[in-house]
Parts: C-alpha cells; sequence; structure tokens
C-alpha cells in the first residue's frame, strides 16, 4: 500500500497509486458499485514487486552487492510511522467507544506489528468478503503481505541472479515463481476455500512476482541508451500507447466484473490483474504516452502520493462509523458514513503525509529527536513540535491502546448471537430422541409436501402480515429439517420454539456450495424431514447448478424452502434473484423471504446489519412459518 521511498519518483505510477486506492475504497463502502474493487490490492502488489525489485538491482549494479540493512531500514524508515501513529490513535479512540470494533483488539495489535495479520486472519476463519463485524485492523492483511515479501525477496533475488546467467532469463524465472503461486491459490480455494487463498502470502504473491519479474525484464539490456533510442521510435511509442490505454480500459473492467464471494472468479481474475497492470506499468513507464499523460495529472499524483495513508486510516474510520452510525440497508445514515469515512480519511491521510511519512523519508523527525535518531541519519524539523509534548502524547496513546486490548469486550454481538444458537441446539440434542425420522413417505399426508402438493412458486409478503392472514396449519417441527449458515444458527432459538422438533444444522462461515452435500449427509442418517429450509447465501454467490443439486439432494416428495438472503455485498441481489426463479420453475419449491421481512424492520438485525438478534429472530422464525401456512393454506 505504500510506495517505496526514491529520490526519483515516476509521477505516472503515483497516478496508478490513486486509481487503485480509490477502487479499494469504493469497494469497502459498498462492494455493490464496484464489485472487483477488491483488486485494487493487487495492483498495489504489482507496484511494490517492480519498484522494489528496480531498487535492489540498482543497488547491485552500483554498489556490486545488496545491502541488507541498509534496505530493510528504508523499508522501516516508509511504512512504520504512519502505521503507528494510525494504530495509536485507533487504539486511543477504541477505549473509549468500545462496542464490536473493539474485540480482539490486542491480538490485532500485536499481528499488526510483527506483520503477521493475515495469517492471524487465516488461523481466527475470518472471510475476507463475507464477515459480518470485521476486525478493525482487517486491511492490514495486505501490509503483512508485503512486509513478508521485502523480508525474503533479497534472498531469493540475490539466488536468481547468481545461478541464472542470462539476464532476460532471470526475468522468466521470476515469472514462473509468480505462476506457481498463482496455481497454487487455485488448489487452496478448491481445497480450503477462497479466504484463505486471499489472505495467504504463499498464494497471493504472483502479484509482487509479477512487478519483480517486470522489473528484471526491463533491466536486462544493460545499454540504457540504446535502449531509450528504441524506445523512443514511432512503432515502439505506438504500441506501448495502444497497451496502455487497453491495459487501463480492462483494468477498469475488471474492477466492475470480478466478484469477490466467488472463488473461480477471485482465482482466475487476481493473476488477470496482476498481468494487466504489469503491461500498464511498462506503458506508464515510457514518456510521452497517453496514458503515461493521464496517470501524471496533479490530481491523481496527490492521491497516489497518499495513497499508503489513505489505505491505512479508511477501513478503521469506516468499520467504527458504522458500528455507531449506519443501519441495515441502504439510506440517508449509510450516505452519511460513507461521506464522513471519505472526508475524515483524506484529512488524516493529507495530515499523515505533511507531518509523519514525509518527515522520516526526508530523514527529517518535527520534534522527537534524540541521539539515537541522529545516529540514524534522522535530523530535526525547525519549529516542529516540543520533543517532550511529542513524548508525552505517544506514551499516553501507547497506554490507551493496550488498555483497548486488555479491557475490551471479548466478542461481538453477532458472535453472542450465534454463541446462543449453538447452546440452544445443543441443549435441544441433549433432550431429544437418538432415533431416526420416519421416512417422509409414511407421513405425507400431513405435510405440505404430501399427494396434493401445492403449485410452484415462491411465496414472499411481509412476514407479519401473512402470519395474519395464513389459514394453513404448520407442519409439525420433527417433520422440518433446516440447512443453513451463521444467520439460520443465530436464529434457532426462535426456529425451535416455534417448530419443537425441528432439526437445524447450521454452521458458521458455511458457504453455499456445501449445501448438497450437508443434504446427503442428513438423507443417509435418516434426519432429513418431508420439508427441507434451505438458508444459505450469506458468504457467497449460489450458482444454479448448487440450487439443481439441492432439489435433487432433497428428492421429488420433499418440498424444498429456500430462504432469501439480506446481506450488503455483491452477491445479494443475484442469490435472491437466482432463488426465486429457481422456485419459479420447480414443483415443491417456495422462497421465504427474510430479505423482505428485513427491508421492513431492519431494527430486527444486529450491529453488523446481517445476523439476526433476539428479535430478528423471532421474525426470522415468522417468516418462515407464514411461508409454510400459505403453503398448507393452498393445498
Amino acid at each position: 500500500m505504500h510506495a517505496p521511498s526514491s529520490s526519483r519518483r515516476l509521477a505516472p505510477l503515483d497516478g496508478l497509486r490513486a486509481v487503485a486506492v480509490v477502487a479499494v475504497v469504493v469497494f469497502h463502502l459498498d462492494p455493490t458499485l464496484l464489485p472487483g474493487g477488491y483488486a485494487g490490492v493487487d495492483v498495489f502488489f504489482v507496484l511494490s514487486g517492480y519498484l522494489i525489485t528496480r531498487q535492489l538491482l540498482v543497488e547491485r549494479e552500483l554498489r556490486g552487492q545488496i545491502l541488507l540493512g541498509r534496505f530493510w531500514l528504508r523499508r522501516a524508515r516508509r511504512i512504520l510511522p504512519a502505521l503507528v501513529a494510525m494504530l495509536l490513535v485507533c487504539g486511543s479512540l477504541l477505549l473509549v467507544l468500545r462496542g464490536d470494533p473493539a474485540v480482539g483488539w490486542g491480538r490485532q495489535l500485536l499481528s499488526a506489528l510483527t506483520f503477521t495479520s493475515n495469517w492471524t486472519l487465516v488461523a481466527d476463519g475470518s472471510d475476507y468478503f463475507a464477515q459480518g463485524s470485521p476486525p478493525v485492523l482487517q486491511n492490514l492483511w495486505s501490509l503483512a503481505v508485503e512486509e513478508q515479501f521485502y523480508l525474503v525477496w533479497p534472498f531469493v533475488l540475490t539466488v536468481v541472479v547468481a545461478v541464472v546467467r542470462r539476464p532476460s532469463a532471470r526475468a522468466r524465472t521470476v515469472l514462473a515463481l509468480a505462476l506457481v503461486s498463482a496455481v497454487t491459490a487455485a488448489v487452496v480455494t478448491a481445497r480450503s476455500g477462497v479466504s484463505r487463498a486471499y489472505y495467504g502470502s504463499d498464494t497471493h504473491a504472483f502479484g509482487l512476482l509479477a512487478g519483480a519479474a517486470l522489473a528484471l525484464a526491463q533491466r536486462a539490456d544493460a545499454r540504457p541508451a540504446r535502449r531509450a533510442e528504441a524506445s523512443s521510435r514511432p512503432p515502439a511509442r505506438g504500441t506501448s500507447a495502444v497497451v496502455g490505454l487497453a491495459g487501463l480500459a480492462a483494468l477498469v473492467w475488471l474492477f466492475l466484473r470480478l466478484r469477490g464471494g466467488d472463488g473461480t472468479s477471485t482465482v482466475l481474475g487476481l493473476p488477470v490483474v496482476a498481468v494487466t497492470t504489469a503491461a500498464l506499468v511498462a506503458s506508464a513507464s515510457r514518456t510521452g504516452t497517453p496514458v503515461n499523460r493521464v496517470l501524471s495529472s496533479s490530481a491523481l499524483r496527490w492521491l497516489g502520493r497518499r495513497s499508503y495513508g489513505i489505505y491505512l486510516w479508511h477501513w478503521p474510520l469506516l468499520v467504527v462509523l458504522r458500528s455507531r452510525l449506519d443501519e441495515p440497508g441502504p439510506g440517508p445514515r449509510t450516505l452519511l458514513v460513507a461521506i464522513l469515512t471519505v472526508v475524515l480519511t483524506l484529512v488524516l491521510a493529507g495530515l499523515s503525509w505533511r507531518f509523519v511519512e514525509r518527515p522520516f523519508l526526508d530523514r527529517r523527525v518535527p520534534g522527537l529527536v534524540g541521539r539515537g535518531a541522529r545516529r540514524a541519519g534522522v535530523a530535526p524539523v525547525r519549529g516542529g513540535l516540543r520533543p517532550t509534548a511529542v513524548v508525552v502524547g505517544v506514551a499516553v496513546a501507547a497506554v490507551a491502546s493496550v488498555m483497548a486490548g486488555v479491557s475490551g469486550p471479548t466478542t461481538t454481538a453477532a458472535a453472542s448471537q450465534v454463541a446462543a444458537g449453538e447452546r440452544a441446539l445443543a441443549e435441544a440434542a441433549a433432550t431429544s430422541s437418538d432415533a431416526p425420522l420416519p421416512s417422509p413417505t409414511r407421513t405425507r399426508e400431513t405435510t405440505p409436501a404430501g399427494p396434493s402438493a401445492p403449485p410452484r412458486g415462491t411465496s414472499s409478503p411481509p412476514a407479519r402480515k401473512e402470519h395474519r392472514r395464513a389459514a394453513g396449519r404448520l407442519p409439525d417441527g420433527d417433520r422440518v429439517t433446516a440447512v443453513g449458515d451463521s444467520v439460520m444458527l443465530a436464529s434457532a432459538p426462535a426456529l425451535l420454539r416455534t417448530f419443537p422438533g425441528v432439526q437445524v444444522d447450521a454452521e458458521v462461515s458455511r458457504m453455499p456450495q456445501r449445501g448438497p452435500d450437508v443434504v446427503r449427509r442428513l438423507a443417509r442418517e435418516g434426519r432429513l424431514g418431508d420439508v427441507v429450509v434451505v438458508g444459505l447465501g450469506t458468504n457467497g454467490y449460489l450458482g444454479r447448478g448448487t440450487l439443481d443439486e439441492l432439489r435433487s439432494a432433497v428428492g421429488p416428495r420433499r418440498l424444498l424452502v429456500l430462504v432469501t438472503v439480506f446481506v450488503p455485498r455483491p452477491w445479494q441481489d443475484a442469490d435472491n434473484d437466482q432463488l426465486r426463479a429457481f422456485a419459479r420453475h420447480h414443483p415443491r419449491t417456495f422462497v421465504s423471504d427474510w430479505y423482505a421481512a428485513v427491508r421492513s424492520d431492519p431494527h430486527a438485525l444486529g450491529p453488523d446489519g446481517i445476523h439476526p438478534g433476539p428479535t430478528g429472530a423471532r421474525l426470522y422464525a415468522d417468516t418462515l412459518a407464514s411461508t409454510l401456512r400459505a403453503v398448507d393454506g393452498r393445498r
């Protein structure tokens, strides 16, 4: 997320940073506006790999070796000041505000300072694309990937240069390493899910390596004058102009078309983003091209130079503001949160650049100067803050940050509701009989899936009004099986009260594609009732193939009820359209419209805007009950 310090900045690359950070911020503010905006991180990765490798190669050519101490000191001077400033401010703020954003602050703080945030998120099972109450420092996963790369890459580059003698072959070698990373990402996604591949340093290094390969390819010609002459010829300029414009258009198209909750889209799309960015960087590096002029505009350069600060600040601000001001669904508060986030981010990033980042890059620290700083080559800025004031301020903020981690809440509101659902299911399992359910064919006359099954279609009126109008009866709870994710799990206490004896198989972070396997397992175990309720889609896209598998696994004699999703993610509307269309065209398939119920009563949801609280759990159960009564009433 940051630019390597250099006396000679490449203006178009600042502009490209601006494009990348704007894409990321827009995606975080509203994923439906720019579904692939998260790929802006991969643009940063390519830029970082390219610039860092250029620096290391130039240093090796000038000095005959790579001085690791100097390299890592430059990285620390670029990264740590702004990061520490953000952590101190956020920690102090969370000590006062507390709430969901303060949960796990101590663990996040330690991970941030050790640059292991990505692996901590993997260990915690965090889902980047579907997290209801995301960690306030979740955005630091990418910084961790970069820093781990900076730790290892000088050694790898030294080996590559020593072993591979031909300069052009070195670029191909590194490109092969990038391909290995991309293939590994595909394998890991198939086995462990997209978030593990997205967070992993091993599976998300292809962008960094693609940028490094480009730097090696550009340094392959050891005759700069001849290279400059060749690049200035009209055919070369024309080709570069076409590649640059096509690359920029392709990048914007990818931002619009990639789908974060879709493993296939992410695994295949992000390497394409890396290759596209590398081509764009190669074109933008040439003077006189249209892309060079566009990306060198003053506005983009201003944003690009502050992109590191923008990336650092926007996510914690967004999480805190949403927890305090936002409400489920689009509305004036959502717009207010977005505006405040953008304004505060630009202000804080501007202050960070002027008073923290740039002084350290210039080796001039405002106010705080001691013997150790002078030995490191850092000089004071005249007229800066007094050293005593700086020391006291930093110390107070550090103590506040530590206290926020020690005394903060241990669980989010959504996690508490999910835990209540798990306890309710455990208690129900302990008191219920272990005998399998009777075959649905022996008691179909008591269920909506009987011989006179209702016509296919959907049932999606507001839950409470339908409850008053419904003329049908509810099926017995022991004839109902519910399969779902954390939203259903949070609703489990109300489901058990509304449908005594219901079988609920719900799990946190369950992907829609796992639904058919769960249904088949329950059928083998004799625990699949005549009415099968499926509430999946919170964590990603539902494919038509998954719904076909579900209908087949449920079998032709059982009734299938599909629960719509309410989740502020790009796949919400696509999933709901898919569910409704599927129900219209398949017999004994209906829709319980949780989305419509929440839209009519958004306060039923908890602070994360996804999981129901106690009131929402009752609404979830009532919506399902209304659907089943309506189905029975049409028999």
